[in-house]
């Protein structure tokens, strides 16, 4: 009978093989990073890491502070190594999908199916291998729902009520941290966990204080960014920040309510965003994979009861579909792109849901292990197929090409004002930190990106 472990609580055994899932992704990641910038915000990110600027709003300081880190590495490009903080997450990720795998689902090879099917997948992977905050998102995702399913078990009572505070401590502390990195995703998906955690709400009410205080320190990255800005530093997008209307402002993310609620979108855009929204969700596990998450949705009313199944189905709708409903974005090619990202929380939980239809489909059938093996070898050989035709095939130096092409052929002491991101961060990453053409200085059309 396929059913939740009543309280599952990792092994040695478990640790390790979640650690062996990590370092087998972290190797691909690092293997297919770009030695060089890359297209998106991967060159701002690199800037800000590198100087400790300030990034666009709502300025990600979390990330910030850690991609710094990397940029200590001995080895490889400044660009190089801010793309190793992403391949860290995206493998810690992977592991910490593993576990919460084993949390849910019988056995060990489902949690394997889960943890390298969302981390070959072509968007996760994507992130992966650049500087980008949504891998770290995904890892604080994952870790909070591991935790939330070790003080509330799908189908057993919560644990002593010591261990549900120190459980619940760690996650009022993490829950912050993520909130430093990327608050709108990371607000979306709390609804779910009030659904989760609801077994143990009396005991959430009563240390409710020190589980704020908790949270509020997780935030404390912010108070760093606000105190940054006011330093002259070389990134620091819109200045200094030196008033509560101001910090709110940028924190906020204000400046973008024109694009996240555009006055010519209408109904005709969010369908069409639909659409595109059910062929990314067709492709990031290929159709089996598409199919085995379709049964784990169905079938994991019954075998992980009703409170576990709402949550996941929250955590899932929520980044995708009910993003979709809040946004207003006009339906081009470059919307599509910004948004492709936002879903990838509802990803880790299709994930989920792929393991669990494969581990169904494999106890219906009652699949011999090895066959089970084959089965779970052949689908994720698929996800690789298609991770690998975007994340290998992809040319990743064009937006290094473009920018060294456009800074050698400028007249001695040009100055340089760059109209968007995607032109000003490629030619500012090698001026400022690879040291191409001093002579040159550069703007963007504001004034309010480069210190």
């Amino acid at each position: 009978m396929l059913l939740a472990p009543e309280r599952f609580r990792p092994a040695r055994a478990d640790w390790i093989q979640a650690s062996i899932s990590a370092a087998l992704l972290f190797t691909l990641y690092a293997l297919t990073a770009p030695r060089t910038v890359a297209l998106e915000d991967d060159g701002l990110f690199i800037l800000s890491s590198y100087f400790l600027g300030v990034e666009h709003p709502p300025g990600y300081p979390l990330f910030t502070l850690i991609g710094h880190l990397f940029t200590h590495l001995p080895f490889g490009s400044v660009a190089y190594r801010v793309h190793l903080a992403g391949a860290l997450f995206g493998a810690l990720s992977g592991a910490a999908a593993w576990l919460c795998a084993r949390a849910l689902i019988p056995g060990r090879l489902p949690a394997y199916v889960v943890a390298f099917g969302l981390g070959l997948s072509p968007v996760f992977w994507s992130q992966s291998i650049i500087a980008e905050v949504y891998t770290l998102n995904s890892f604080f995702l994952l870790v909070l729902v591991f935790l939330g399913l070790r003080v509330a078990p799908p189908l057993a009572p919560p644990p002593a009520p010591a261990e549900q505070v120190r459980l619940l401590s760690w996650m009022a502390l993490i829950f912050g941290l993520s909130l430093s990195n990327h608050w709108p995703l990371m607000l979306l998906v709390a609804p779910a966990f009030a659904v989760l955690l609801w077994p143990v709400r009396d005991e959430l009410l009563r240390r409710f204080g020190l589980l704020s205080w908790l949270m509020v320190l997780g935030l404390l990255p912010y108070v760093w960014m606000v105190m940054r800005s006011w330093m002259a530093i070389p990134i620091s997008f819109d200045g200094p920040l030196e008033s509560i209307p101001e910090i709110w402002y940028f924190v906020a993310r204000k400046g973008y309510a024109e694009i996240d609620q555009s006055l010519s979108a209408n109904w005709l855009d969010r369908i069409k965003f639909f659409e595109f929204l059910g062929g990314q969700l067709l492709v990031q596990f290929a159709f089996a994979g598409t199919l085995a998450a379709a049964a784990g949705f169905a079938v994991q009313w019954r075998f992980l009861g009703r409170r576990v199944a709402a949550f996941l189905t929250v955590a899932f709708l929520m980044p995708s579909a009910g993003l979709l409903l809040l946004l207003g974005f006009d339906y081009s090619a470059m919307m599509k792109h910004v948004f492709h990202v936002y879903p990838l929380p509802a990803y880790a939980v299709g994930a989920l849901w792929m393991g669990l239809g494969f581990a169904w489909l494999a106890d219906r059938y009652a699949l011999r292990r090895t066959h089970a093996l084959a089965g779970g070898a052949a689908l994720l050989a698929l996800i690789l197929a298609v991770g690998a035709r975007s994340n290998l095939l992809s040319s990743s130096d064009w937006a290094a090409r473009y920018a060294q092409t456009i800074l050698r052929t400028l007249p001695k002491d040009a100055v340089v004002f760059a109209q968007g991101d995607a032109d000003l961060a490629p030619m500012a990453y090698f001026q400022m930190i690879e040291n191409w053409r001093p002579d040159i200085t550069l703007y963007n059309a504001k004034g309010l990106v480069l210190g």
